[in-house]
């Protein structure tokens, strides 16, 4: 092509397209498309697109789509997609998706979607949908789902749903469904976008986001009630060594009964 390795500074180069590989001074390089590996100084890459691989510094790198590790200075990245690791300064990060692991430092981090990763700082993050962990400086964090994790700071947090642990600041939380929302560290957090369920110490809210602290379990609603196991006396008789307080409701009575520790006691 026109231009195609000219000025060229290596052996073993292979350049395809309008100034492909021009200026070149990285070994070992393969540059197809308009751009593709121009002004490189990384050996091994690999460029396939429109200005993939351009002007970029690190080694071992492949860079597939328009722009892809554009600037980039890392090792051993990968980048699939328009934009993916332009200016990516991570060692071993691996972005497929449009603009996926764009801007990002974060060692080892890996970003599957659109902008997923993108401004990362932390090490070991795993983002995988639309913004998936935009903006992230949480160590070894996991979102799946449309920004699931943007903008987290928590340390060794998960999240899965859309916005998912969206601008959490708690360390080792778990979120999961539709804007789940952790309110503590050490916190599972479990929503639908309207309802939550929080298990945080081996305390259960639900309905709640802030469970009573004298219980282990509370539920709050004004529309729902409180229902407990239902069998007939004879399923309920047939229980073997019911624990002292067990409760359920008898259907064939029509009451509530307690095991007291040696006998069922009606509740009233």
């Amino acid at each position: 092509g026109y231009h195609a390795a000219q000025n060229n500074l290596t052996e073993r180069t292979i350049a395809i397209g309008d100034s492909a590989a021009f200026a070149n001074s990285g070994s070992e390089l393969v540059a197809l498309g308009f751009k593709a590996g121009y002004h490189n100084s990384g050996p091994n890459l690999i460029g396939l697109g429109p200005h993939a691989g351009e002007q970029n510094k690190g080694q071992g790198v492949i860079a597939l789509g328009v722009l892809a590790a554009l600037h980039n200075t890392a090792d051993h990245a990968v980048g699939i997609g328009h934009f993916a690791l332009w200016d990516n300064t991570g060692f071993g990060t691996i972005g497929i998706g449009e603009w996926a692991c764009q801007n990002n430092s974060g060692m080892g981090a890996i970003g599957i979607g659109p902008n997923a990763v993108q401004n990362n700082t932390a090490s070991s993050g795993i983002g995988i949908g639309t913004f998936a962990l935009l903006n992230n400086t949480g160590f070894a964090a996991l979102g799946i789902g449309d920004s699931a994790l943007s903008n987290n700071k928590g340390k060794r947090c998960m999240a899965l749903g859309y916005f998912a642990g969206y601008t959490n600041k708690f360390n080792d939380i778990i979120a999961l469904g539709t804007n789940a929302i952790p309110t503590a560290p050490n916190q599972l957090y479990i929503s639908d976008s309207i309802h939550a369920a929080i298990l945080m110490n081996a305390q259960l809210g639900l309905g709640t986001n802030s469970p009573n602290a004298s219980a282990k379990v509370e539920m709050t609603s004004t529309t729902q009630g409180f229902l407990p196991p239902r069998m007939s006396t004879t399923q309920r008789t047939s229980i073997s060594n019911p624990a002292e307080g067990l409760m359920v409701y008898d259907l064939t009575l029509h009451k509530l009964y307690v095991w007291d520790g040696s006998a069922w006691k009606a509740a009233w």
